[in-house]
């Protein structure tokens, strides 16, 4: 984890300003340059090793060079545990596209420079779990599209054997911020050790089906 700590002492949820929501978390404004990611989901509110492991994540990818938010702290506040990280400002690219549909191919073309610069990456880092669950998404796939299709799916998915590259895990439009003409990547606590192919798997899982395997 960064060297230069932030705790939130003397912080309450109620003074801050909530500026986004996801499956594990909730984040606050904490000051101009933090935010404050509380884990306020029932099944993390007792974990402290998937906070800690979210952190530590992050600061290393963050060392790695990739366009991330680095982490600061973990600690606790009114009662759940919490993690500082830096704030990135920005629309997400998710919304940027549907404002004018016709720089749809131009984002896409920058986000797959992206995803190279992420594959690029050898995950040597300890802190990079192998991962390894790309057939979990078969459900979700399956009722909505063809049967020649998904057998093309399963054939690329369990293609894949391992592979020692940084993946993102949940990689898609809504995860990439553009902030002044740049774009950001967040959510980086899932980065783990993997094929690239993962990246394209996970994406496709979770935008082909209405619902998504995080929402199951």
């Amino acid at each position: 984890m960064n060297d230069n700590s932030i705790t939130p002492e003397g912080v309450h949820i109620d003074q801050l300003e909530e500026i986004g929501k996801g499956s594990t978390a909730t984040v606050y404004r904490l000051d101009e340059q933090h935010v404050l990611k509380v884990y306020d989901r029932p099944r993390y509110r007792n974990r402290p090793d998937f906070v800690e492991r979210e952190a530590a994540v992050s600061h290393a990818t963050a060392l790695a060079g990739l366009p991330v938010p680095d982490s600061h702290g973990v600690g606790t506040v009114d009662g759940f545990l919490c993690a500082v990280y830096d704030l990135i400002k920005g629309d997400s690219l998710g919304d940027v596209i549907l404002e004018d549909p016709s720089t749809l191919k131009a984002w896409a073309g920058r986000m797959a420079q992206l995803a190279k610069q992420i594959h690029s990456l050898d995950a040597t880092d300890e802190v990079f779990t192998p991962v390894r669950m790309i057939t979990k998404l078969y459900p979700y796939i399956e009722p909505n599209i063809d049967g020649e299709s998904m057998q093309r799916f399963k054939v690329l998915a369990e293609a894949v054997s391992g592979g020692d590259k940084m993946v993102h895990t949940d990689f898609h439009f809504d995860n990439v911020l553009v902030d002044d003409g740049e774009l950001r990547l967040i959510d980086a606590g899932g980065m783990s050790c993997g094929h690239p192919v993962y990246d394209f798997c996970q994406c496709t899982g979770g935008h082909i089906s209405p619902k998504g395997p995080e929402q199951s």
